[in-house]
């Protein structure tokens, strides 16, 4: 890394007469020359904070962010600070909350337990990093809830890694990636690089390494963003996979949006939580991916409209207005289920992205749940023995001819559910669904 420069000495005693009121720093000085108002706005810029005017009159800094070691910082060392490499963002504190929920970090007992801290002190202690500290916002949380836990830190910017070891962290000052721990951790959490020049999933880089770093039984919580969800590229859908492979439940949470806000940025981020040793989940059923498991779980869940789908498909089959085969992709047949599972992505907002191989495998299914779960083939045979639906202008007429087959198709001797008319109010989540086939609509 090349030398940062120097901050000239009036730039430093600027910085040193300005006060620091909460998120806010008044520089006291006076009216600056030009060029030495510039020096001191752009080292206070790099260290995260915005010039407003108006009744303000100060630099203003995210809410949860403290500049005053930072502006210490700046005197002490007469450094001006690189720009955001990384593109570091400070963790906001309602998402550090989120992180050590995530991690448990509440069932472990108080400081004051001296029987249990003592004794796991014997095996080594609690062991708990955070990568990319930046100026300790996760960290200072989780000494606030551990204090008798071993923390440790990386942190490649020279100010904030002097700002973390004034704090009493121990710090390893350089890159991440380059870090090798004495021992694994048991809790790691960090909010790592986005992007840096090289590596446009830095932070699928970031998490593999500290994930490395995990002891048996350990977690770990992560920010990201969320485009390895639905990303169909080999990175992507490699690095979706191990967060599913080495997570509980679905491992992925949205974060809100907006919450970076304070922070300088307003990018889509995502939680994630991941447990030291694979978890043994696969996709189900034979799904090809996680992705077509997902979309075959929630369309599954929706039993009463997947049916009423399902069997409008099988009417239109048997009637020849949906030709070809499922095992062909082009065919009528298989856009119908296709746009079906489309539907549920896009109606329950699932990050999810179907592969040629994923559809290919939800028409398997589909028909295979047609014809052996419900036992369709039959219950086609009932339906057309019961004639087909009345066309007719009448909304009543057409709801009334829907309630008399329902009904008949009940009676029939293999008939175990119907679809029924839908009262007002009462609409299907997957309602849309039939709009996107004008020929499927009775």
């Amino acid at each position: 890394m090349s030398a940062l420069p120097m901050l000239s000495a009036a730039a430093r005693s600027v910085l040193a007469a300005a006060i620091v009121d909460s998120n806010l720093v008044r520089l006291t000085s006076g009216q600056l020359a030009r060029t030495l108002y510039e020096e001191v706005n752009e080292a206070l810029v790099r260290i995260g904070g915005k010039w407003k005017n108006g009744r303000t009159q100060a630099h203003v800094f995210p809410q949860h962010y403290d500049p005053a070691p930072l502006v210490a910082g700046l005197v002490a060392s007469g450094v001006m600070p690189p720009k955001n490499p990384l593109a570091f963002f400070p963790t906001p504190s309602s998402v550090v909350e989120s992180m050590l929920t995530s991690l448990d970090i509440d069932a472990f007992p108080s400081a004051d337990d001296d029987t249990y801290w003592s004794e796991l002190g014997r095996e080594g202690g609690l062991r708990l990093l955070e990568p990319s500290a930046g100026t300790g916002a996760i960290a200072d949380a989780l000494r606030a809830r551990l204090p008798r836990a071993t923390l440790e830190c990386c942190e490649l910017n020279p100010l904030s890694a002097a700002v973390l070891r004034r704090k009493g962290y121990p710090v390893f000052e350089g890159d991440f990636l380059a870090f090798t721990p004495s021992a694994a951790y048991a809790r790691i959490a960090l909010n790592p690089p986005f992007s840096v020049k090289g590596d446009v999933r830095a932070y699928q880089t970031y998490i593999r390494h500290a994930h490395a770093m995990l002891a048996k039984g350990g977690s770990l919580v992560a920010i990201a963003p969320p485009g390895f969800l639905t990303g169909t590229s080999k990175p992507d859908r490699e690095f979706r996979d191990f967060v599913y492979e080495h997570s509980q439940g679905y491992g992925v949470e949205e974060i809100a949006a907006g919450t970076f806000a304070e922070s300088g940025t307003n990018i889509a981020t995502v939680l994630m939580t991941l447990v030291a040793e694979p978890t043994g989940r696969t996709p189900v059923g034979g799904s090809h991916c996680w992705h077509c498991r997902e979309a075959k779980l929630v369309g599954d869940s929706n039993s009463s409209e997947y049916e009423r789908m399902r069997i409008r498909i099988a009417e239109r089959r048997v009637a020849g207005e949906l030709s070809g085969s499922l095992s062909d992709a082009s065919s009528s047949v298989s856009h119908a289920v296709h746009a079906y599972y489309d539907d549920v992505i896009r109606l329950e907002k699932l990050p999810v992205a179907l592969l040629p191989a994923c559809r290919a495998h939800l028409r398997r299914e589909f028909v295979e749940d047609m014809a052996y779960q419900f036992d369709l083939r039959d219950r086609v045979a009932d339906a057309a023995a019961v004639g087909p639906i009345a066309t007719s202008a009448s909304q009543t007429s057409i709801a009334e001819d829907e309630r008399v087959r329902t009904e008949a198709m009940r009676e029939a001797p293999r008939v175990t559910a119907a679809p029924g008319v839908v009262p007002a109010g009462h609409e299907p989540v997957y309602g849309d669904t039939l709009s996107l086939f004008p020929d499927l609509a009775a």
